[in-house]
């Protein structure tokens, strides 16, 4: 007589009714970072290869990628709507280059003291 094999089930990366780790969190906070500064502020001195990065960060921001990393997954573990994200980011392309270097300084900033960050929900 065969036995049948346990199911497993899982509640995902965290149980849904609890906020995600600090370090979690941290994670999604470093990757939207970079994508931001891929997208805005581009390293065009130091880095030959800017403008595919620049691409990529623009195609993961359209993206509907739910893995880990992908952006609907940071939106979720950041807790925002990623229309109004995506919104946020449009807004911030037009912004001169002062002000880009302050919204990357700020995310940074936001990275450690997440509890204070304010993102489109």
């Amino acid at each position: 007589m065969a036995t049948k094999p346990a199911i497993l089930s899982s509640e995902g990366l965290y149980p849904q009714n609890r906020r995600p780790d600090r370090e979690l969190t941290h994670l999604a906070m470093g990757i939207l970072t970079q994508a931001v500064r891929d997208l805005i502020s581009p390293q065009k001195k130091a880095e030959k290869d800017w403008e595919i990065w620049q691409k990529d960060s623009l195609d993961w921001f359209l993206s509907d990628s739910r893995h880990t990393g992908g952006f609907l997954w940071v939106c979720d573990i950041l807790g925002t709507d990623p229309d109004k994200m995506r919104d946020w980011i449009r807004g911030l392309r037009v912004l001169d280059r002062n002000e880009k270097k302050a919204t990357i300084l700020s995310l940074i900033r936001l990275t450690y003291l997440r509890g204070g960050a304010s993102f489109p929900r």
